[in-house]
């Protein structure tokens, strides 16, 4: 094959490395902030030491999906319900997603 074939060919599959890069970018990207934070929060749940077995994830409370717990979302969980005033640093009634992460067992 002369030089004269290599360089469309080359040029061709650098192209095609780049668009599969944009590609995967593109789904991240369009992706809601909240699918995002979640798929995050999924990666590092297991590394968590928060994440213990006495409570459930945030996410399985909030069934929502408002980004926060009332005090009927904390009804389903036993360490949410006996926890909730003691989590709730804003005492605003909301339990925020920081609020419960953050609240040691």
């Amino acid at each position: 094959m002369t030089s004269h074939y290599l360089v469309p060919l080359t040029c061709f599959a650098v192209f095609l490395t780049g668009e599969s890069a944009h590609a995967q970018m593109r789904d991240y990207w369009s992706m809601n902030p909240r699918e995002v934070a979640r798929e995050q929060r999924a990666q590092l749940a297991s590394a968590d030491p928060r994440n213990s077995p006495t409570r459930k994830s945030f996410d399985a409370l909030d069934t929502d999906r408002r980004g926060y717990l009332t005090r009927k979302d904390a009804k389903r969980d036993d360490w949410t319900q006996r926890n909730f005033d003691r989590c709730n640093i804003s005492h605003d009634g909301h339990l925020s997603e920081v609020e419960y992460t953050n609240c040691p067992d």
